[in-house]
């Protein structure tokens, strides 16, 4: 048993070797007590802090807290939890937690103290509240703190005055230079775009990495001087000047969906869904675009999810879709050498879909391999019986880059019995120029196996008369915007003999597009193009019409509007 007598100079003793800081002050605020760990922290011995006060070693501010704080403790007599920030004899600031008691020694008064240093958690803390709300790759603030900006917006009731506008913003191009020269290519341009939409707004804006390539402004009106749209247009051309990456220059566009916030918008995600409409709208109606949101997008991203859903329901049970074909035409002797077949889709309520609405909506979901298989099968059920030399059908980009595409268009030629010698795959010039090596290795392998390639809508894009002969191709097709003005004077029939002269000396047919009028056809038959298709010879018809239409060719040729 502890002898009572000496309880006094235990508890100093228990005091000085606790591993926590305590100090003890009396009713004016001196230090009358600090034990060893204590002393440690500070810096200086138990000795030099005796009869000392805050002010003597602490700042003024923060010496002006600890006093306030040990009067209400000596006069309340409640205990004080306080987190504070304290500078040590080195100079260096610790955040700790103090917490003070009053203590009544013979009588006397006293605050004694204990305190523990929170420095590194509050450190740790503040990490882990940075990467919640900031992107690492670019430092810009993320959809975290997009969301955050918003909400705290919403909750003043100042969206209509402080933050009027949200612009979302796609690079496009960025997944080429990635795949070109490399992932730390991509990481450096992302960097150099967020820095330089960082400079182009106010401190007060806020600039977001979204992910990926996408990212956002949030803008305020007052302190936005010009009109949105002209803001719009700077974020674009901030995209379009060239980035110099890993020590060469790249090029990607921009595409901003925009959207004025009012104080009707009720939430953040309702704002970002507007803006997110507006991006959809400039994506998908040519790259380098900006469109602002309007209630109208919403039914026209409503009619595409209708679409998305009944197509795929199309696509089980094949009600509605059906196969047009237009015929090809040869220059040299009139005669139909082939047809090409485009997709058709009749809904019961939506009506008569052209494919330039149905079909995109197919890549972007992820349909498109199953429309264009459906198409490719269908095609040769129906044209296989027919007196034609070549079956043309059109895939897309999308289809090219399934491993699968090659062997699973064999299998269906073989499962239709089918010709491989027969058909013909068409493929746009664009779509070629940005295919990789893996695409082209699938039209290799299908042209191996005696298919043919065909290039389409040849001139609208800019591939190079090198890759016409590196790809081994069957033939070109002219893109009618080029026939249509060739009778014209200072026209494109210059272009056009040029490109059958260059087919001639390759071994590639060349054949028109869009030929309507009949000095059209007379000027591709002086130029020497293989073939020709277009209004003149028939509109794309029906397969019950196509037999009736290959036998009588022959006996109608000199009326060339059939089928029209």
């Amino acid at each position: 048993m502890l002898n009572e007598e000496n309880y006094d100079a235990i508890a100093f003793a228990v005091l000085r070797a606790l591993p926590v800081p305590v100090l003890l002050k009396d009713a004016e605020s001196r230090f009358v007590f600090v034990n060893e760990e204590a002393a440690r922290f500070f810096g200086v011995p138990p000795a030099a802090i005796a009869g000392r006060r805050d002010e003597d070693f602490f700042p003024a501010d923060q010496a002006t807290v600890y006093r306030t704080i040990d009067k209400d403790v000596l006069l309340t007599g409640k205990p004080n939890e306080n987190e504070e920030s304290i500078t040590a004899a080195n100079g260096v600031t610790h955040r700790i937690v103090t917490r003070k008691a009053l203590l009544h020694i013979d009588r006397q008064p006293y605050v004694m103290a204990t305190f523990h240093d929170v420095t590194q958690l509050r450190s740790s803390e503040e990490r882990i509240r940075y990467l919640a709300y900031h992107d690492l790759l670019t430092g810009l603030p993320n959809r975290a703190a997009l969301y955050d900006r918003l909400g705290q917006l919403l909750g003043r009731g100042q969206l209509a005055g402080e933050a009027s506008s949200l612009l979302l913003i796609d690079l496009d191009g960025f997944k080429k230079v990635n795949d070109t020269y490399g992932h730390q290519a991509g990481d450096e341009l992302l960097q150099e775009y967020g820095r330089r939409l960082k400079a182009a707004v106010t401190d007060e804006d806020l600039v977001v990495r979204m992910g990926g390539d996408e990212f956002a402004v949030l803008v305020c009106a007052k302190r936005w001087s010009g009109r949105l749209d002209g803001l719009c247009e700077q974020v674009i051309g901030l995209a379009s000047e060239p980035f110099r990456v890993v020590g060469v220059q790249s090029f990607v566009r921009a595409s901003v969906g925009a959207v004025k916030i009012g104080a009707h918008d009720a939430s953040a995600g309702e704002i970002i869904r507007k803006a997110d409409t507006a991006l959809y709208e400039s994506k998908h109606k040519g790259k380098g675009r900006f469109f602002i949101y309007t209630p109208a997008f919403d039914a026209s991203i409503f009619l595409r999810r209708t679409i998305e859903i009944e197509l795929a329901r199309s696509l089980v049970d094949g009600v509605g879709l059906s196969c047009a074909y237009q015929p090809l035409i040869c220059t040299a002797d009139g005669r139909i050498t082939g047809v090409e077949a485009l997709a058709r889709w009749e809904h019961p309520k939506l009506g008569s879909l052209p494919p330039v609405q149905f079909v995109p909506v197919a890549e972007e979901t992820g349909l498109i391999s199953r429309l264009g298989e459906w198409v490719l099968r269908r095609a040769c059920q129906e044209a296989r019986s027919w007196d034609i030399d070549l079956l043309a059908v059109n895939i897309s980009p999308l289809q090219l880059r399934d491993a699968g595409f090659a062997d699973r268009v064999l299998t269906i030629l073989e499962q239709e019995e089918f010709q491989t010698s027969r058909l013909e795959l068409e493929i746009t010039e664009t779509a070629v120029m940005n295919a990789d090596e893996a695409s082209l290795g699938q039209l290799r392998t299908l042209r191996g196996a005696g298919v043919s390639v065909a290039l389409d809508d040849f001139g609208t894009g800019y591939s190079s008369l090198r890759l016409l002969q590196d790809l081994e191709l069957d033939k070109v097709k002219i893109d009618q915007s080029f026939v249509q003005f060739a009778t014209d004077a200072g026209g494109s029939a210059a272009i056009i003999e040029g490109l059958a002269r260059l087919g001639t000396n390759l071994g590639i047919q060349v054949v028109a597009e869009g030929v309507e009028r009949e000095d059209q056809r007379a000027l591709l038959v002086d130029i020497g193009c293989t073939g020709m298709q277009g209004f003149l010879f028939s509109k794309p018809i029906d397969a019950s019409l196509m037999d009736e239409l290959i036998l009588g060719w022959p006996n109608s040729r000199t009326s060339p509007g059939l089928g029209n």
